[in-house]
C-alpha cells in the first residue's frame, strides 16, 4: 500500500529515493522474519514456475498453429497438461 501511496509517473510508476524515507518499516521477531523470508524465497520460485509454465504453453500454441504438436498424444492421454493439483509438487522441486 505504501508502495501504491507514494509511487509517481504515469506510464511507468515509480518509488523515488526521496519517497523512500517515508515508508513505514515494521520491526519483527527473527521467527515472524524467518516467516516472511521463506514465503518471498516460495513467492518467487511459483514466479518462475509460472513464467516457465506461460512460457511452454505459447510454445504450444505456436506448435499447434504451425501444425507440428503432437495432437494425438494429447487425445490418448499420453501426453498431459500440469493441474493446478501439480504445481505444488512442481515447486517443491524447484525450491
Amino acid at each position: 500500500m505504501q508502495n501504491d501511496r507514494y509511487s509517481r509517473g504515469i506510464r511507468q510508476r515509480r518509488v523515488y529515493p526521496e519517497d523512500i524515507g517515508a515508508f513505514l518499516i515494521p520491526v519483527f521477531g527473527a521467527k515472524d522474519q524467518a516467516c516472511v523470508g521463506e514465503r518471498i524465497l516460495r513467492h518467487q520460485v511459483l514466479n518462475e514456475l509460472a513464467v516457465d509454465l506461460v512460457n511452454e504453453a505459447r510454445a504450444d500454441v505456436e506448435a499447434l498453429n504451425e501444425g507440428t504438436l503432437d495432437v494425438q498424444a494429447i487425445l490418448s492421454g499420453a501426453l498431459k497438461a500440469p493441474t493446478a493439483d501439480d504445481i505444488p509438487e512442481l515447486a517443491e522441486d524447484g525450491a
